[in-house]
């Protein structure tokens, strides 16, 4: 019973908040410069840091890029 009432807040948070999804993709842009830009910025950032960064960075532009083309934009 709980798992309908989940994918119930799920369906409702989709619908929505759909007319605010070109905020949410400006923020995630802006907010992934951003990072880069500190990241690159330290001289003593680890490998790590850089290869998450980077990680985060595919997983987002492949989310945004399915977005767009579901949407036949």
């Amino acid at each position: 019973m709980i798992p309908l009432g989940l994918s119930g807040l799920a369906g409702t948070l989709a619908v929505t908040l759909a007319p605010y999804r070109i905020w949410f993709i400006a923020i995630t842009v802006i907010m992934l410069a951003v990072a880069h830009l500190l990241v690159w910025q330290q001289k003593n950032s680890s490998e790590k840091t850089k290869k998450l960064l980077w990680i985060s960075t595919i997983v987002s532009l492949t989310m945004l890029i399915f977005t767009l083309f579901s949407q036949g934009l």
